[in-house]
């Protein structure tokens, strides 16, 4: 359903973007991140919409409500379950979207 919801590659490229700009040490896991976090807030999202006008609503809900600490167990617990094994260890800078900061 996701296809049918416009706007939402550019709400990850937006995403993309803060996360590269407050992450300046290296772009591709910032982009990554991103990524990850968008992908997360969107299965969460399909899980209760009922339509596509009620997805993209959704999904802005679920990066705001996204706490670091869900995220990291999740993405880590779907990293082990995929045995990849990431070359640099840099923080996950998924603070840009919290309504706190870390």
């Amino acid at each position: 359903m996701l296809t049918l919801v416009t706007g939402t590659g550019c709400s990850l490229g937006a995403l993309i973007a803060a996360t590269t700009s407050a992450s300046r040490a290296d772009p591709f896991i910032a982009a990554a991140t991103a990524s990850a976090a968008f992908t997360l807030a969107g299965q969460r999202a399909l899980a209760t919409a009922r339509g596509p006008g009620q997805l993209s609503t959704n999904i802005l809900d679920e990066l705001f409500l996204l706490e670091v600490s869900t995220f990291s167990s999740t993405i880590s617990h779907k990293i082990k379950k995929r045995r990849f094994k990431p070359r640099n260890t840099h923080p996950v800078p998924v603070a840009v979207f919290l309504r706190r900061p870390i």
